[in-house]
């Protein structure tokens, strides 16, 4: 780490003083190793393990950049609903004591009020790339004054089918800009863009970059038969004694409803997460499982990003991902904070060619 101390790092007194009041203590190893950079006008690529802190490692500089110049403002892409509302609200809690104002455009939210929020001007705008495109199309919103842009899981992008949405907004930005990429995954089709959005970035790379957080345990368990269910079952009824929240990986819409409502008769407190639903619900269950009312999410990849809560002791892979590269995602949202987690990947013969694929990711 180049400085332990978030003093060292250049951040000004008015930053140093809401870090103090979040109990940031030290800062992590990206977050020391570009915010320097950051404050110095450099583009950024980067990446770290999830819950390393990526998101305040560009918020805290970007804040004080903007606090310096009345006009600038920074717009953060987010590839989920989800992820964008966890960075608006890291950005909120370090933009205290100042009058900046945020702006929050993704679907599933009301169009009106996202147009009234806009009229304001806010110096951060937070959007997914589908509904930041519908705002262009109809003109209500314009890409092309803003200084600083920043690039939040662009391999979560690709993967969702956003190629051309990104395209277009790259397009519309302004030539003059400050740019910064952050992934906790790196692929192939990742670097080639960010060759194109970035200016001679300065790169930082984690040697676990594309590996797991070395604080979580990761536990295979085989599966005979058909008796996968029978298994999680088993394994939740053990996990859930712990009293810690549990979340549940499947691929489908259907299969996360199906086992919610097949836990829920068994007296698990258990809920539904996936994109098929509505917002309203979406935030509502997500808010009951950090309140502990729930204790077990049964989710797609949906929640595989962006879903930042550090009770999350046990991640349970039921079904393996389709990419490869979203199996660390998953298991990243236990062991955040440097706490220990444990992740649980239950395995039936049909599962070997797509776990061959992620343990041939895991060891490139």
């Amino acid at each position: 780490m180049t400085n332990n101390t978030f003093f060292a790092l250049g951040l000004s007194a008015a930053r140093l003083k809401i870090i103090k009041k979040l109990n940031f203590i030290t800062p992590t190893e990206i977050q020391a190793e570009v915010i320097p950079h950051i404050l110095n006008g450099k583009d950024i690529m980067a990446s770290s393990p999830t819950g390393s802190g990526k998101t305040a490692a560009y918020s805290l500089p970007l804040v004080d950049l903007l606090a310096k110049i009345d006009t600038a403002r920074a717009l953060i892409i987010a590839p989920t609903r989800e992820l964008a509302q966890q960075i608006q609200t890291v950005i909120k809690s370090v933009m205290q004591d100042t009058f900046m104002q945020s702006a929050l455009i993704v679907g599933g939210k009301n169009m009106q009020g996202q147009l009234r929020k806009l009229k304001q001007r806010p110096q951060f705008v937070i959007a997914t790339p589908g509904r930041l495109n519908d705002h262009i199309k109809r003109r209500t919103f314009g890409v092309e004054d803003f200084s600083f842009v920043v690039w939040d899981e662009m391999d979560k992008m690709l993967e969702l089918g956003f190629r051309e949405q990104i395209e277009d907004i790259f397009n519309r930005l302004p030539a003059k800009k400050q740019s910064m990429m952050f992934s906790a995954t790196y692929p192939k089709r990742v670097l080639k863009l960010a060759e194109k959005y970035l200016n001679n970035p300065v790169k930082f790379f984690t040697e676990e970059t594309n590996k797991p957080n070395k604080n979580i345990t990761q536990k295979i368990i085989k599966i005979e038969g058909n008796e996968k269910l029978k298994k999680l079952t088993e394994l939740l009824q053990e996990q859930s004694k712990t009293g810690r929240q549990i979340l549940v990986f499947v691929k489908t819409q259907r299969a996360t409803n199906e086992i919610s409502v097949y836990l829920k008769r068994r007296g698990f407190l258990a809920g539904a997460m996936h994109g098929g639903l509505q917002q309203k619900l979406r935030d509502k269950t997500l808010l009951d499982f950090r309140n502990k009312e729930l204790q077990i999410l049964i989710a797609t990849d949906l929640a595989a990003r962006g879903l930042d809560i550090p009770a999350i002791h046990c991640v349970v892979n039921y079904e393996l991902p389709q990419n490869p590269e979203e199996y660390i995602h998953r298991i990243g949202r236990s062991g955040r904070y440097k706490n220990k987690g444990i992740s649980y990947t239950l395995l039936a013969r049909s599962d070997k060619a797509d776990w061959k694929k992620i343990k041939e990711f895991l060891n490139n």
